[in-house]
């Protein structure tokens, strides 16, 4: 059995979807040092079949998304189980030491995040390299489970 080729793809504000072929090409440093928090204010990063025509799907199973500013971002990572259960997770540097978050960015007041859970585009962008090769976050990051 042959294992399944993939190829990325980007979701820009929640609208706009297209193939992430310039970005897997030159990193996604420069996409994410575009995120002002209103005009680029969030991205998801997600695969599809490498066989199959480009389309944006209904539904993802899994993917890398980031919401926020070049600044300030935070990122999560979201997965289906086989039981078609999904798992959500917030990736962070290393577990919060206190109990304090603030809002990510003024547009969404109710992503609450430990100091721990936020990115600057410029560290942001290795984990999306990464994923965007390996569909799977890298091991030197943690995710911390979160209900949504």
């Amino acid at each position: 059995m042959m294992e399944t080729e993939w190829a990325p793809a980007l979701t820009i504000n929640g609208e706009t979807s297209y193939e992430a072929k310039r970005e897997c090409k030159i990193g996604f440093e420069h996409t994410l040092e575009r995120m002002d928090g209103e005009n680029l204010h969030s991205l998801v990063l997600w695969h599809y079949p490498a066989d199959e025509e480009f389309a944006s799907p209904d539904y993802l199973d899994q993917y890398l998304q980031c919401a926020g500013t070049a600044e300030r971002l935070t990122i999560e990572f979201r997965y289906t189980r086989s039981d078609g259960t999904y798992v959500h997770f917030v990736l962070c540097r290393e577990e919060p030491e206190g109990d304090e978050t603030s809002a990510i960015h003024p547009r969404y007041p109710s992503i609450q995040v430990y100091p721990e859970d936020v990115w600057t585009a410029a560290e942001a962008a290795p984990i999306f390299d990464y994923y965007a090769r390996e569909v799977m976050i890298p091991d030197w990051v943690l995710g911390r489970e979160i209900e949504m």
